[in-house]
């Protein structure tokens, strides 16, 4: 899954949650863990704009007071398809970096049924990564390796709580 797409099925994900505008969804991707999908203000809304063409949401204008109109954008039918089509592309992909599965886990907490192979064989990727990590004598000792092996570490233990859960 590339950066691209995980960005699209986390404002997908967010957007099945719950209706929202534009400018709570950027609010939303801007701060805590979403923030490590790296999105603006400005890109939000080029997604926004994409779903809106392809058919995926639908917007319903509201006055705000003193405040400009706003647009609250909810998800169609083929919206809730894309997201589902997205996830089940995922039991075919390669092992994602963190952003994706960010993404993965956001669309879990919207309330997504995630495939079980999806995530049996994400925790064996991260299995096999921390064997292969550990393993490298030549740069166990780097901060990078460090960093490397955290970072795995964690994901594998969100990924086994999500499958304890499920």
């Amino acid at each position: 899954m590339t950066l691209a797409r995980a960005r699209e099925l986390a404002i997908l994900s967010l957007l099945k949650a719950h209706p929202a505008h534009g400018y709570d969804i950027a609010r939303a991707v801007a701060a805590g863990p979403l923030a490590h999908l790296g999105l603006s203000r400005p890109a939000v809304y080029a997604i926004l704009d994409r779903f809106e063409k392809r058919g995926w949401i639908t917007g319903e204008t509201t006055g705000s007071g003193s405040y400009p109109d706003k647009t609250v954008m909810s998800l169609t039918q083929d919206g809730h398809a894309a997201q589902d089509e997205a996830l089940d592309a995922l039991a075919q992909a390669s092992l994602p970096p963190i952003a994706p599965l960010m993404a993965i886990l956001l669309a879990h907490d919207a309330g997504a049924d995630l495939p079980s192979s999806l995530i049996d064989r994400m925790i064996e990727e991260r299995r096999s990564r921390l064997l292969e990590l550990r393993g490298d004598k030549d740069h166990i000792a780097t901060s990078t390796a460090l960093l490397a092996i955290n970072l795995t570490q964690a994901e594998l233990a969100a990924l086994e709580t999500l499958k304890s859960a499920g």
